[in-house]
């Protein structure tokens, strides 16, 4: 559960699901959501994924 303290000091929870989604499969099931797929990083900075990636930045935009 996450919970969002706003600076007016209310909070918010919300449940978040999470589903691991190998790289090969991501850019499928973007695009079938209505999202052009158009990079796929290991981090903020762009570097490229590789075998130690343990992080994926996905770069699309809305179709």
């Amino acid at each position: 559960m996450k919970i969002r303290r706003r600076e007016d000091g209310s909070e918010s929870s919300t449940r978040i699901s999470l589903r691991y989604t190998y790289p090969q499969e991501l850019p499928r099931l973007l695009e079938r959501a209505g999202f052009a797929f158009e990079a796929l990083y290991a981090d903020w900075e762009e570097t490229p994924l590789t075998e130690e990636t343990y992080f994926m930045v996905c770069a699309c935009r809305k179709k």
